[in-house]
């Protein structure tokens, strides 16, 4: 009896949602396999195309087996790690503004693309360098891109502009009052 092999390198470093080919040797063979650690001479899903879906950092094993007329040959196990996720990037400020700033993101990864339009980013999107202007009402998204290739959730800010002030009126015509002097110092705050 034969056994089974993989496309995917045994022991491999992998992305969710990859796909894993089993092959045999064995002429007119089925392959039964398992992902949940039983044997696939029991329990096992016929197929040849297996999709790793786990956890973000763990292990995830593939049992397969050839079965001709109900006989199945050696079991044979392929184990691979999920890569795992970067977390979503974090942006400083949050919020309304009173004035316009510049906003940074930070993350552990090494990559961080945005947009200021309201549409998802992808690895086509703006590659953030520094920090990013915002004067007007904005809806700031960003994903963070690991070393190899993983993709963060999407992170997500309302930046409100605040309103501009009415313009001052009277109602009183014809009277002018000079500006009086206050005792109180003003201080000018910038936010960079």
């Amino acid at each position: 009896a034969g056994g089974v092999t993989a496309d995917v390198e045994n022991g491999s470093l992998v992305s969710n949602g990859t796909k894993v080919n089993l092959m045999t040797d064995v002429s007119g063979a089925e392959i039964h396999y398992t992902t949940d650690g039983s044997s696939p001479t029991e329990s096992g899903t016929k197929g040849t195309t297996v999709t790793i879906n786990g956890v973000p950092g763990s292990s995830f094993t593939i049992k397969a087996a050839a079965v001709v007329d109900g006989e199945a040959g050696n079991v044979s196990v392929f184990t691979y790690k999920i890569k795992e996720i970067p977390n979503a990037p974090t942006a400083i400020p949050a919020g309304t503004l009173t004035v316009a700033a510049r906003v940074t993101l930070n993350s552990g990864s090494e990559k961080i693309y945005y947009t200021t339009d309201g549409t998802t980013p992808t690895e086509s999107s703006s590659l953030y360098t520094e920090p990013i202007l915002v004067n007007r009402t904005t809806t700031l998204k960003a994903i963070a891109v690991s070393e190899d290739g993983e993709i963060s959730e999407v992170a997500s800010w309302q930046y409100v502009a605040a309103a501009k002030a009415d313009t001052p009126s009277s109602n009183q015509a014809d009277t002018v009052t000079a500006p009086r002097r206050s005792s109180m110092c003003s201080k000018t705050l910038a936010q960079t």
